[in-house]
């Protein structure tokens, strides 16, 4: 199920990802606007944003095994228009199809993982299937826009349309839905009432990967640029930087998840990376045309990348068997908003203050997200501790 649930995981992520970078191709060679392209790049997210919620609630209505199949299933759909599609509108409209299908992995997948393992394993499993995020996009930076130029818009997009039929198929095979609480069963915890009626500890964690995300996402969008304008360097040398950063970052995100697992807990070290990421970024804003710069580039990709698996943990351990797919599902549909609004935002203070301001005024964020986090109620109530 681990296996299963890091292939549908790297299947999502690389459908939502793969047409960000075909902005180059639909722009400078297709002839597309930059504005038009850019928003077709972004349809499978708008998609996904539309979508996510409601495969949580199919997911604890009906099983992950179904929603995963159909989900995927709707994937292959909306790829297949997408292949067909002569106009940009259709090219767009076929994406966002492909989002709305994507979007069931996080849901899906996550409860998948984390409900096969018991607590004392579960934080390593999930950051191992957290890993494939990452990898994903590693992969989409490195094979859709060598395909795109090498034989254009619909070779580059056949890759993760086959990627996502083999995962449709595997997920209606092999995914079998995890136990739901039993008497004596210590793998899942029973929560029949609705967890965020029980108090505030939801949300506030919500709220707290949202701000810690924020790191991520400076990083993600401006990093290459960064380098090219502040360094110097080539297209390709900054891209192959910031690749071999997503990889080892998987490395990173399973590290810390099994690091939740030793001390019994998610948010004590999500508590930790919130205040290496909130040094790493102001570090990075202020010694970033140095010498050291290129270092704090590496060390703010990897840090920032560490609490995404803990914080989905924490979210499926709280919201139990009954409630953990709805509860995954607004969390990530959190994320996506943050990644949806936050570049427009960053862009701003880079015009305005430049790299060093930008960097440096991330780092206020997962400083709140330290002082939000839940620790109290995990300790008392939801966490890894309290299961037997």
């Amino acid at each position: 199920m681990l296996a299963v649930g890091i292939e549908a995981q790297f299947a999502g992520t690389l459908a939502v990802y793969a047409p960000m970078f075909l902005i180059p191709q639909l722009h400078l060679r297709d002839g597309v606007g930059l504005a038009a392209a850019t928003l077709v790049a972004a349809a499978p997210r708008f998609g996904s944003l539309l979508a996510i919620f409601g495969w949580g609630v199919l997911v604890d209505r009906f099983g992950e095994r179904r929603v995963l199949a159909a989900g995927f299933a709707l994937t292959v759909l909306g790829w297949l228009v997408a292949l067909a599609a002569e106009t940009v509108p259709e090219l767009g409209a076929a994406l966002v199809v492909v989002g709305l299908g994507a979007s069931c992995v996080n849901s899906a997948s996550g409860r998948v993982v984390a409900f096969w393992f018991p607590p004392r394993r579960r934080g390593l499993a999930m950051g191992i299937r957290q890993g494939s995020q990452p990898l994903g996009i590693a992969a989409a930076a490195a094979v859709v826009p060598a395909l795109a130029a090498a034989h254009g818009t619909r070779a580059a997009l056949a890759v993760p349309a086959a990627v996502c039929l083999l995962t449709a198929v595997l997920c209606a095979v092999a995914v079998v839905d995890p136990p739901r609480a039993a008497a004596g069963d210590d793998t899942v915890r029973s929560s029949p009432a609705n967890p965020y009626r029980r108090d505030r500890s939801l949300p506030r964690l919500h709220l707290s990967s949202a701000m810690m995300m924020v790191p991520q996402i400076a990083i993600w969008t401006f990093a290459v640029l960064w380098l090219i304008e502040t360094w110097s360097w080539s297209p390709a040398r900054a891209g192959g930087l910031v690749a071999g950063c997503q990889v080892a970052g998987a490395v990173v995100r399973a590290s810390a998840g099994a690091w939740s697992d030793r001390v019994g807990s998610r948010l004590r070290p999500m508590r930790f990376v919130a205040v290496a990421s909130a040094v790493v970024m102001a570090a990075l804003g202020l010694l970033g045309e140095t010498e050291l710069g290129i270092g704090l580039l590496v060390a703010a990709s990897l840090v920032t990348l560490a609490d995404n698996g803990l914080g989905v943990t924490a979210v499926a351990e709280a919201g139990g068997d009954r409630w953990g797919g709805r509860a995954i599902g607004v969390h990530s549909t959190g994320q996506l908003v943050v990644s949806s609004m936050a570049p427009s935002a960053l862009e701003v203070v880079l015009r305005t203050g430049g790299y060093g301001w930008m960097f440096g005024l991330v780092a206020v964020l997962p400083l709140a997200a330290f002082w939000t986090l839940p620790i109290a109620s995990e300790t008392a109530g939801w966490g890894p501790r309290s299961v037997p």
